[in-house]
C-alpha cells in the first residue's frame, strides 16, 4: 500500500482511501500486516560496538607517535622506556574509552525511560500502546500533554495548540485546524492541519491518521542530519597541525644531527643509535593523557549541567565557537515564556487571576500558564484556597479562557 503524497493537501477522504483506514481505526491483522511493510515506528540508529569505541582512542597522530617511540625503544633494548610509553598509551585509551561508553549507557538509559505511549482506536475500540507500534493509517487520540510520535493528518480538533519549538525554534505554541487548506508545497510550520513527529500538545484535543512513521517522518530527517559525521573539531584540528609541524621540525634537527655527527667521523652504528636516542626523548609521552583528562574534566562538568558528551573532542567545540547562525527570529531561547515585567491597576487581582485562570501543574501545560504559574509567588496554595468550580477552557478562535473559583467563601469568575 503507497502511502499518500502530501497528505497535508488532501483531503480528509482522500486519506482514508489511501491508508484504508476510518474513524473506527485499523484491526489487529491490518497492524500486523503494515508493521511487517513499514517497519517499527522507531528511529534506527547505527550502534557502534565497543571494540570499534576502544580503537578509536588510538585514532590521533600523537598516538602514532608514541607507539612508533615504543617499537624504536623495543628495538634498541630500552625496556624502561617501551613500558613507560605503553602504561600511557593505554591508559589515554581507558579513559577515554569509560567516558564514550558512560555516555553511551546514560543516553540508552534516558531512552528507555522516555519511550512513549499513544491511544488509538483500533477495530472501535480506544487502546493505548506504545508508540513505537503504530503504523500507517492508525488513528490516533490526541489530548493535552501528549506526545506526538507520528506525523499526522487531523481530521477533528478541538482548541488544538501544539508546541513545535523542536522542529522550529518557537516559543509560542502553534493553533491547529484540522479544517485549514494548507498548500501542497507549504513548508513545516505551515502545516497547519497536521502534526509532525517531535511535537507535543499543549491544549485541547485532536484525532487523526497516521501517514508517515519512523524514518519517513520530518523528525528522522533531522535526526539523520545529527548522526552524519561531525567535522573535526578545531581542538583536534590544532593537535593534528601541531604535531605535523612538531614532526617536520624534528625531520630537520635530526638531519642536521646526522649530518653533524657523520662530518665528526662517527661510524653508522653510532650514528642511528643516536639519532633513535634523539626521537624517542623528543617525544611528548604526557601529551595525550594530560589532553584527554582535560577532555574528561570538561564532560564531567557538563554532566552536572546535564549535559552528556558522547565524543570528548566535542567538549571544547562549543568553547572555540567564534559566530552562531541562529533561525530566521534571530534568538536562541530556552524554549520557555517568562514574566520579565509586569504593569497592573490591581496586582493582587493581577495575581490571583494569573494563578486561578491557569491549567499548569508541575511546570508542564502552555508555556504563557507555565510562565505565569512561575511568576505567581504561593501558587499552589492560592489555587487550594480558591477551588474551581466551572471553566471555560481556552478557545483559539476567541482567544480567552474562562473560570469560576470560589474566592474568598464567595463564587466568582476569573
Amino acid at each position: 500500500m503507497p502511502l499518500p503524497e502530501s497528505p497535508h493537501a488532501r483531503s480528509i477522504r482522500d486519506i482514508e482511501e489511501s491508508l484504508s483506514s476510518g474513524p473506527q481505526g485499523l484491526t489487529d491483522n491490518d497492524v500486523q500486516a503494515r508493521l511487517l511493510q513499514y517497519g517499527r515506528n522507531v528511529l534506527s540508529e547505527e550502534k557502534t560496538s565497543r571494540i570499534i569505541i576502544f580503537l578509536r582512542q588510538f585514532n590521533s597522530i600523537l598516538v602514532y607517535i608514541l607507539v612508533a617511540a615504543a617499537i624504536i625503544s623495543l628495538l634498541v633494548s630500552d625496556i624502561k622506556d617501551f613500558v613507560i610509553i605503553i602504561f600511557i598509551i593505554g591508559i589515554n585509551a581507558i579513559i577515554g574509552f569509560w567516558q564514550e561508553l558512560k555516555a553511551e549507557a546514560s543516553l540508552d538509559a534516558l531512552k528507555k525511560l522516555t519511550e512513549s505511549r499513544a491511544t488509538v482506536i483500533r477495530g472501535g475500540e480506544r487502546r493505548i500502546v506504545p508508540s513505537a507500534e503504530l503504523v500507517p493509517g492508525d488513528c490516533v487520540v490526541l489530548s493535552e500533554g501528549d506526545l506526538v510520535t507520528a506525523d499526522i493528518r487531523l481530521y477533528s480538533s478541538s482548541a488544538l495548540t501544539v508546541d513545535e519549538s523542536s522542529l522550529t525554534g518557537e516559543s509560542l505554541p502553534v493553533v491547529k485546524d484540522h479544517a485549514a487548506v494548507v498548500a501542497q508545497d507549504a513548508q513545516p510550520y505551515e502545516l497547519k492541519n497536521s502534526l509532525l513527529s517531535g511535537t507535543s500538545v499543549v491544549r485541547g484535543s485532536g484525532r487523526g491518521y497516521v501517514v508517515r512513521t519512523g524514518r519517513g517522518t520530518y523528525f528522522a530527517g533531522i535526526a539523520e542530519l545529527a548522526q552524519e559525521r561531525s567535522p573535526d573539531s578545531p581542538f583536534t584540528k590544532a593537535i593534528a597541525h601541531f604535531s605535523k609541524r612538531y614532526i617536520a621540525l624534528l625531520l630537520v634537527i635530526f638531519t642536521l644531527v646526522g649530518a653533524t655527527a657523520l662530518l665528526q667521523g662517527r661510524t653508522a652504528g653510532e650514528v642511528a643509535y643516536l639519532l633513535i636516542a634523539q626521537m624517542v626523548s623528543a617525544v611528548p609521552e604526557g601529551l595525550p593523557i594530560v589532553v584527554t583528562i582535560i577532555m574528561v574534566v570538561g564532560a564531567l562538568a557538563l554532566s552536572k549541567k546535564k549535559t552528556l558528551v558522547r565524543y570528548l573532542p566535542a567538549v571544547e567545540t562549543l568553547g572555540s565557537t567564534t559566530v552562531i547562525a541562529s533561525d530566521k527570529t534571530g534568538t536562541i531561547t530556552e524554549g520557555r515564556l517568562s514574566v520579565h515585567d509586569v504593569i497592573a491597576l490591581d496586582r493582587d487581582a493581577l495575581t490571583t487571576a494569573a494563578a486561578l485562570c491557569n491549567d499548569a501543574h508541575d511546570g508542564k501545560g502552555d508555556p504563557i500558564d507555565v510562565a505565569l504559574a512561575a511568576w505567581v509567588d504561593g501558587y499552589d496554595l492560592i489555587r487550594e484556597h480558591n477551588p474551581r468550580r466551572w471553566e471555560y477552557p481556552f478557545d483559539t478562535r476567541h482567544r480567552l479562557m474562562a473560570t469560576a473559583n470560589v474566592v474568598d467563601g464567595v463564587s466568582g469568575s476569573m
